[in-house]
């Protein structure tokens, strides 16, 4: 797979350690290496402090490629990883479960200094951060808001609304989330979410059956 639509999902490895400690995705790996090294400087990610360790003690941390992916299939993926090492006890440093946000932002070397200067004597209010999030809060409410989020939500799904249908009535079905989630090549959170109407909530969800308890 070296089309356009390649996506890299990886891991930083503590060298000292030899834990996880970090699980990416990017279009260009040698290049989303150097940007980590770069900005690491910036110590404002809990990912940014650990890798500046490790440069301070002449050490860096090792990039290791754990699968290929599509466009349409890295934010799942992605997350599917960062549960499995969460799961298995590696202490990542990711801010968030991954699949995008502010976690996920990737920045040129360039980039990354001119944030660093821009940030030197920034303030906001708590007026002004609550007026921005009451904002988009705002937005997310109306039609428009609403037609946005489903638009995006059914591009980069993972599963077609058939597969959804499929997981709710599994997740029902007294089989194990672990099992629903092996199955279809997704976090068992997901399963979760599914069941529960959180994740793919475009997707009308069948009457449940009615089993027979005797």
């Amino acid at each position: 797979m070296t089309t356009k639509t390649t996506v890299y999902i990886y891991t930083l490895t503590d060298p000292i350690s030899e834990q996880v400690r970090y699980v990416g995705k990017t279009n260009n790996p040698k290049r989303r290496y150097r940007q980590h090294l770069y900005c690491a400087k910036q110590l404002i990610s809990h990912s940014q402090r650990w890798i500046q360790g490790l440069l301070d003690q002449g050490l860096k941390p090792e990039m290791q490629i754990i699968e290929t992916t599509t466009r349409s299939l890295w934010r799942e993926r992605e997350q599917y990883w960062i549960q499995h090492y969460q799961e298995i006890g590696s202490p990542l440093t990711n801010l968030t479960e991954g699949g995008g946000g502010w976690g996920s932002m990737h920045h040129t070397p360039e980039a990354c200094e001119r944030i660093s200067q821009a940030r030197q004597g920034m303030k906001f209010s708590k007026e002004h951060k609550a007026a921005l999030s009451a904002s988009k809060d705002s937005f997310y409410t109306t039609e428009r808001g609403k037609q946005v989020i489903e638009s995006l939500a059914r591009r980069y799904a993972a599963l077609t609304d058939e597969q959804v249908v499929e997981v709710y009535l599994l997740a029902h079905q007294n089989v194990s989330q672990v099992q629903i989630a092996k199955m279809y090549h997704i976090p068992s959170s997901s399963v979760s979410e599914i069941k529960t109407n959180k994740r793919y909530k475009y997707v009308k969800r069948p009457p449940l059956p009615l089993f027979d308890p005797g």
